[in-house]
């Protein structure tokens, strides 16, 4: 986005100085020169970091290059030359072509992470569902579990005390036979 910003500020500006001839317009032009040098390191790096764009970014910066020439060749005529022959630059469409070209492939790049953004949150979604039927599962696990364990244990306890009356009724047995 900054770099495409920085596209239209220079656009805007060399329009500005071209019209009018003020060369205050060049300021905001040299700012955003300067912006631009700054805001495409963030596009290299994009374009280390995902090899997948690398053609796209490749030719957004042709494309970039292109319009920052054709920007300073209209501003030198207007400054060299006067208005006429920057005007008749201008008239060529160079510089609306490239500016089409250069916002056509921002938006193809923007259109690409939108759907992979949509293929993501999707993905994210079917993650959380597994993830709640995983818990789901797990929560009746241990609840089978300890269910098993009450019987296990209810079990042990009634045998415990089955055998604990049998030794009590032989211990009486044996103590009435002594008599």
């Amino acid at each position: 986005e900054n770099v495409f910003d920085d596209i239209q500020n220079i656009e805007s500006a060399q329009r500005g100085y071209i019209i009018t001839g003020d060369s205050n317009f060049l300021t905001p032009y040299f700012d955003a020169l300067t912006r631009l040098r700054t805001d495409t390191l963030t596009l290299q790096t994009v374009k280390k970091l995902e090899p997948e764009r690398q053609n796209d970014i490749q030719q957004i910066f042709e494309l970039i290059r292109a319009k920052i020439r054709f920007a300073e060749k209209t501003v030198a005529l207007r400054t060299q030359s006067g208005i006429e022959p920057a005007m008749e630059a201008v008239k060529s469409d160079e510089g609306r072509l490239l500016m089409r070209a250069i916002r056509d492939r921002f938006i193809k790049i923007e259109t690409e992470d939108r759907i992979l953004l949509g293929k993501l949150n999707d993905n994210r979604e079917l993650i959380g569902r597994q993830t709640t039927i995983l818990f789901i599962i797990l929560g009746v696990l241990f609840l089978l579990s300890l269910i098993s364990f009450f019987i296990l244990i209810k079990r042990d306890i009634r045998w415990r005390l089955h055998a604990e009356l049998n030794s009590q009724v032989t211990e009486k047995t044996d103590a009435f036979k002594n008599i």
